[in-house]
């Protein structure tokens, strides 16, 4: 519920476009993470016993609010990152859909029961996990962060928000957002972090779901970490895409798309067609059309 200075260890942001030093950023360290994991458990039974329509009111709200600052948080995005800002602007429109769309699942979890069992009637809850723990790619943390805390919130979680210090600019304003749409105090908690305090989220036993997005050789890393409590995670790792043209495809339209999206965001995107898969009757065609 407030801001405070990072305790963790500097560290110097540099503009991509030109490798100018833009400012030094503060990081959260273990201290910190403690500090906000126990604001998430502190506020975790109000924000799960709380109205399905409280929730999805303060989610729709930030939409909104994310929607009315597309430019601000579209040029962030690209001085943090070196993101392309035509791209960067497209993405706001898919943050707000995703967290609308997670917003009409706040009255839709429902439980159950199965009646039709020989030893007797058996019902099924459906809970939250409690304080989960969100670690953000830092190419596009604040859409990220749409598709990873948005499900969880609406779902009755509180959240631990790890930002990559390499992108830490929209995300704190994002922070600030979650903060006037009405999210209480506790329920969301965004940190710009190292190693350091990635460490001291992904070991902490209070912790009871992971999401982690980023490279295999991390992912080791946090799973090691959250195998000490049996933490469940779910990862997004290092895979690559792969643009599939059949033998009926409309070439003049396949190869254009197919050498030109995997340089989208210089080539810095999960989802951009790095390899081809091309039909056998259509292979030479298609190799001397890309040539």
């Amino acid at each position: 519920g407030s801001w405070r200075k990072g305790t963790g260890q500097g560290y110097t942001h540099v503009y991509s476009a030109n490798e100018a030093i833009t400012t030094p950023v503060a990081l959260a360290g273990a201290q910190d993470m403690d500090a906000a994991i126990s604001a998430a458990h502190q506020a975790l039974p109000a924000w799960r016993k709380a109205a399905p329509e409280f929730r999805a009111g303060v989610m729709n709200r930030l939409a909104t609010m994310i929607e009315e600052r597309t430019e601000n948080l579209a040029q962030l995005q690209t001085f943090e990152t070196g993101f392309p800002i035509s791209g960067a602007r497209q993405l706001i429109g898919l943050m707000t859909g995703w967290t609308r769309y997670y917003a009409g699942f706040c009255d839709k979890i429902e439980g159950g029961s199965l009646t039709n069992q020989p030893e007797g009637r058996y019902l099924i809850s459906r809970e939250p996990y409690g304080v989960v723990a969100i670690l953000l790619t830092w190419n596009m943390p604040m859409s990220s962060v749409c598709m990873k805390a948005m499900a969880a919130l609406a779902a009755g979680n509180t959240v631990v928000i790890k930002v990559p210090e390499m992108a830490p600019f929209a995300m704190q304003l994002i922070g600030e957002l979650f903060e006037q749409a009405g999210f209480p105090a506790g329920v969301v908690n965004v940190l710009v972090a190292g190693p350091e305090g990635g460490e001291a989220l992904t070991s902490d036993p209070r912790i009871g779901k992971i999401s982690f997005t980023g490279g295999t050789g991390t992912a080791a890393k946090v799973m090691n970490a959250a195998s000490q409590n049996i933490t469940p995670t779910l990862f997004e790792l290092g895979g690559k895409s792969a643009c599939m043209i059949f033998d009926d495809a409309d070439l003049d339209a396949a190869v254009p798309f197919a050498c030109m999206f995997p340089y989208a965001a210089t080539g810095q995107a999960c989802i951009v067609p790095s390899r081809m898969l091309v039909h056998e009757g259509i292979y030479d065609e298609v190799v001397a059309r890309v040539t």
